[in-house]
């Protein structure tokens, strides 16, 4: 051991002391010469006869060197550093070729560096939480014979039931999404939270950061005084007072006490990600916390009243399914309310897929896209490189010949490689950094944890190994190939007019035709995306969007407790918003279009009476008679709502729920049941008129739908609507300034245009789609590059038979088709291949896609053609140079 380690110690002192010691081999080795020709003169030799036979009787002076310094140096390390000096000067005498390989690499494994980001905080890494793995999101589940129906939200009665059967099992805590008005000095301020169970942050593990956790005893109404703010909220409206704890607040006009402050770091899911995305309105991010305090009405079980969201941590040695079927025992008490034969249960889902939701497979999808676009990349480089190698085939020959290895012309290619590589990683993870933040503020709301989206360690060692990866995929065939040929054959097949070699032209076509191939999955694949996307915007193009503004805001609970008063601020609020400058027509609605369903509830016709198990379920949207006018819904028959209406039962419905009604009972006119909040008696209500139906999610069907005038129950929250024809930002700052006027403690609402909802609810599909678009043209423009490269070569090396063909009367014409049918066959056989992959991998597309099949046959054929065009264009240079060869200056080297 110790005799190694002197080895070791003596090899890298001479490592870094090389010359020093090649400069005293050299007067070593002239000095054993000049003593051996001294012998030889005083034996009476000539000085020149000498020289000769001291040289000779030493032996090669060179091989002395080279054996020497195997014994003082790493022989593989001075090997690889010659090498990779040879390499620095290949790449320098060959510019264009380096800065296209570095370009498309970086671009290649920047995009793969900045979405595997997205994919590993989103998908990969864990929840932020004590032992994620053992969190649960509770859902219930309806049973109807074979058919099971998942509920989107729990009932809070419901979960009371587990609470008493299930604690052996999990802790559970329950949540609901709260807007509140923080009452400020200078104005009043809208913020998003949660109600929530006062255990939630012992389940979740989390501290306050400054303060204390809700107390037990303040889960019970009447006691709902704390709130706990997020470490943002504190810091925006605060401006990070430590002091801020035991202070008292005022929201919605009623004292809280700060309990605490989250730390930093503490995530929570927004409220579409936790409790689903097609509720209307909850997309914002929770900026607080306050006390469940559950009201009497709140605790009754049943199927009524889904508002809440529960999540459990099992406890340890309970599996999932133990717990589900102790919370299903519970479960199975709820009062089904008349629906005969429908049995109540619970489904459980880890709290990181419930959080994920769809965009899993959005992600993942995108990143098999980058990924494609990077074999691309390799494909292209390993194709130029059998290119550029082509031309040093005279070199590597000349190499073999002087007793170079396989494995060294293996190794000086691979080191070429990781050079590009190197190169093109450093540009890649300087792109990747710049993309990430184009990619994080132009995704969606929708994708969730998008703030703990970074570069760090596990993203730096991924780039670094697609880095390598990529530069042992496009140096291997090359390498391999020019390996592998003889060396006296080589060096003898030399010249300008070499004909082509049969090995490097079926290579070279192969990796043409998959370029093309892999060109055909990504555009079907994008233009099937952008179809779909095209057809969602057509589908909810009603109405001059652009020019509707809407302003959603609650009313004071303080000051509008009473119905009476909330329906003359109503009132108020219409009237004033007509008579501003460039109003055509203003409404307002409890629920706008394109945010997600709100409340729900049957509808049982008078002319119609079904069970209460088969009738629908609407959404009831309360609004005033203008509200269709300025959203721009048409009217299908009947009339709209009208000032002279008031006090008279009777609502609209949509057109889709007027389709339910057998087609001898004419819609208007008929009779719906409906309960007024906080009535004893029902009301039979008069339908008036059937409006057009309108979307609550772009891509879903519409709801069916029951607008009731707002003044027989006048709304909390409310929107509303305007139709301008002038400025829209100008007539926003009015309207806003307006309802600052009708009451200074209205928070300042949220402004924004029917088409900015639209365009917010259709974010996922237009980002998943712009990606693939973008992998797509990328990948067109790496065929065209790598197909034209492949007919410049392959025309350069004909230069000799084309020649001959143009001596023996062959015409321009015909030389130009020669060439161009080249590049079309290359394209058919890469377009036969592409289209069988791309038939079979579309159909993974499915759930993407809008009113379009996976198998859209005029898709598959504007690809095709398309890409023969794209081959035609980069066989025109090579084909035009093709035509100008002069047959006697081709023919001259012969």
């Amino acid at each position: 051991m110790r005799e190694a380690f002197r080895i070791l110690r003596a090899r890298m002192k001479a490592f870094w002391r090389r010359r020093e010691l090649d400069r005293d081999l050299e007067e070593e080795i002239a000095f054993h010469l000049s003593e051996k020709q001294r012998e030889l003169e005083e034996a009476g030799a000539l000085a020149e006869a000498a020289e000769l036979a001291a040289r000779r009787r030493f032996g090669n002076a060179s091989l002395v060197k080279e054996q020497t310094r195997e014994a003082w140096i790493f022989r593989s390390v001075e090997n690889t550093l010659r090498d990779g000096r040879y390499a620095v000067r290949v790449l320098r005498k060959a510019p264009a070729f380096t800065a296209i390989a570095v370009l498309t690499l970086a671009f290649g494994l920047g995009a793969n560096t900045a979405i595997f980001s997205v994919v590993k905080s989103v998908l990969l890494d864990r929840l932020p939480y004590k032992e994620p793995g053992r969190l649960y999101k509770i859902q219930e589940v309806a049973q109807d014979g074979p058919k099971q129906f998942l509920l989107t939200c729990v009932n809070a009665g419901n979960f009371l039931l587990w609470t008493r059967q299930a604690g052996p099992a999990a802790d559970l805590a329950l949540l609901m999404p709260s807007t509140h008005y923080l009452n400020l000095k200078d104005e009043t301020v809208e913020i998003t939270g949660a109600r929530v169970s006062a255990n939630l942050f012992q389940i979740l593990g989390i501290q306050p950061w400054i303060g204390h956790s809700f107390s037990p005893d303040e889960d019970v109404m009447g006691k709902a005084g704390s709130v706990i703010l997020t470490n943002a909220l504190w810091k925006r409206l605060f401006q990070s007072d430590s002091g801020i704890v035991g202070q008292t607040i005022r929201m919605n006009g009623s004292p809280k006490v700060v309990d605490g402050v989250l730390p930093e770091s503490f995530y929570f899911p927004k409220q579409n990600e936790l409790y689903g995305s097609n509720i209307a309105g909850w997309t914002h991010p929770i900026e607080y916390f306050v006390n469940l305090a559950l009201q009497p009405g709140e605790m009754r079980p049943g199927l009524q009243m889904l508002n809440f969201a529960a999540i459990g941590r099992l406890r340890p040695g309970i599996s999932a399914n133990l717990a589900t079927e102790q919370l299903s025992v519970a479960e199975a008490q709820v009062p089904t309310e008349g629906l005969s034969g429908v049995k109540m249960h619970v489904a459980l889902h880890p709290l990181k897929t419930a959080i994920v939701g769809g965009a899993e497979r959005k992600l993942w999808m995108v990143m098999a896209g980058a990924a494609l676009v990077l074999l691309l990349v390799c494909v292209n480089l390993a194709g130029l490189l059998i290119a550029k190698g082509a031309g040093r085939a005279h070199e590597i020959g000349v190499r073999a010949a002087l007793g170079a290895g396989r494995m060294d012309i293996l190794r000086q290619f691979l080191i070429e490689a990781l050079m590009l590589s190197a190169a093109g990683g450093t540009l890649g993870m300087a792109a990747a950094y710049w993309g990430l933040r184009v990619l994080v503020r132009a995704a969606p709301v929708q994708i969730p944890r998008l703030s703990s989206i970074a570069i760090d360690e596990r993203v730096l060692f991924f780039s670094a190994a697609i880095t390598v990866t990529s530069a042992v995929l496009f140096s291997l065939v090359p390498a391999l190939w020019l390996s592998r040929r003889s060396s006296a054959g080589t060096v003898k097949a030399s010249g300008p007019n070499t004909t082509p070699n049969r090995a490097i032209s079926r290579i070279h076509h192969a990796l043409a035709a998959m370029e093309i191939a892999f060109c055909t999955v990504l555009l079907v694949s994008a233009i099937l995306l952008a179809q779909s996307l095209v057809r969602v915007m057509r589908a909810n193009a009603w109405g001059n969007v652009s020019h509707v503004l809407t302003l959603s805001f609650f009313t004071p609970h303080t000051h509008y407790q009473e119905p009476g008063r909330r329906a003359q601020l109503i009132t108020k609020v219409i009237e004033s918003a007509r008579n501003s400058p460039g109003v055509e027509a203003a409404g307002i609605t409890t629920a706008l279009p394109f945010q997600g369903q709100a409340w729900g509830n049957d509808v049982d016709f008078k002319e119609d009476p079904k069970t209460a198990k088969d009738r629908p379920n609407a959404n009831w949207r309360f609004v005033s008679p203008d509200y269709f006018r300025a959203a721009g819904i048409g009217l299908v028959s009947g009339r709209f709502l009208t000032g002279f209406d008031y006090g008279r039962p009777m609502v609209l419905i949509s057109q889709r729920l007027a389709k339910e009604l057998p087609h001898v009972v004419r819609p208007v006119g008929a009779h719906l049941y409906w309960m007024p909040p906080g009535s004893k008696t029902p009301v039979w209500c008069e339908v008036i008129g059937v409006t057009a139906d309108v979307r609550a999610q772009p891509e879903e069907e519409a709801p069916y739908m029951v607008y009731v005038p707002y003044w027989e129950s006048p709304p909390s929250g409310i929107s509303l609507v305007v139709r301008t024809n002038g400025n829209v930002r100008t007539v926003a700052a009015d309207l806003a300034r307006l309802i600052r006027r009708t009451d200074s403690e209205i928070a300042i609402p949220r402004v924004e245009s029917l088409r900015e909802i639209l365009d917010d609810a259709t974010a996922p599909r237009r980002f998943v789609t712009f990606l693939g678009l973008l992998f797509a043209l990328s990948a067109t423009l790496l065929a065209a590059i790598g197909l034209y490269g492949l007919l410049s070569l392959s025309t350069s090396q004909r230069t000799r038979e084309i020649g001959v063909r143009m001596a023996l009367g062959a015409r321009t014409t015909e030389i130009v088709r020669m060439i161009l049918s080249e590049a079309a066959t290359l394209a058919l056989a890469g377009l036969a291949c592409g289209v069988a992959c791309a038939w079979a991998a579309t159909r993974l597309l499915r759930a993407f896609l809008y009113e379009v099949k996976p198998t859209d046959l005029t898709t598959f054929i504007c690809v095709c053609a398309g890409l023969l065009a794209v081959a035609a264009l980069a066989g025109c240079g090579p084909a035009r140079r093709a035509a100008r060869v002069d047959p006697v200056r081709a023919l001259k080297w012969e």
